[in-house]
């Protein structure tokens, strides 16, 4: 387990399927600010899609469970990993009841910590849509800064936005670490 401040990341659990189905398939506020949209979806299906989570390659996708005493809240991976250039992205969801509250935060410098420290990542990289000013402000708070961004790439919510690419280098962040 990894601790944070006030959250812990840990592996899933099956047990924590019901609090994943909730924020991946009912929390329509989530699915829209993490995909852009929101469907309809079964239990078996979403638990097909649990299990392909579970199931992934960590040579492909690490995921945790973002974790309040031990109660998932959301979850946190890094994806589209390469070893060889030492790159990696980040993908966070957190339960809507959960935002504004440092959770996410925690959450992102936690697994810097790990991916920088521990698993020697040089890069880790993320992409967010250009409304979504609470990830950005998170995201800055743990060293991303915007790298680039894809005009009027993405339709959310009834309008088109930029997809806003930011990153974080070791170097960087390990500064940042030191100046705190």
């Amino acid at each position: 387990m990894l601790q944070g401040e006030r959250i812990a990341l840990r592996p899933f659990r099956e047990s924590d399927f019901d609090a994943w189905y909730r924020l991946m398939a009912e929390d329509v506020e989530v699915s829209i600010a993490g995909s852009g949209t929101w469907l309809p979806q079964t239990v078996e299906a979403a638990r097909h899609r649990w299990h392909s989570i579970l199931d992934a390659s960590p040579d492909d996708r690490i995921n945790f469970a973002v974790t309040i005493d031990d109660r998932c809240i959301g979850s946190i991976a890094i994806k589209f990993i390469d070893r060889r250039s030492q790159n990696a992205w980040l993908a966070i969801v957190l339960d809507s009841t959960q935002l504004g509250q440092g959770y996410g935060r925690d959450a992102v410098n936690t697994l810097l910590r790990w991916a920088f420290m521990i698993e020697n990542f040089h890069r880790i990289s993320l992409d967010t849509w250009s409304t979504n000013e609470r990830a950005i402000r998170c995201y800055k708070a743990a060293g991303f800064v915007e790298e680039g961004r894809m005009r009027e790439a993405a339709w959310v919510n009834g309008q088109r936005v930029d997809i806003v690419e930011m990153g974080v280098l070791r170097p960087e962040w390990l500064e940042r670490q030191q100046r705190s």
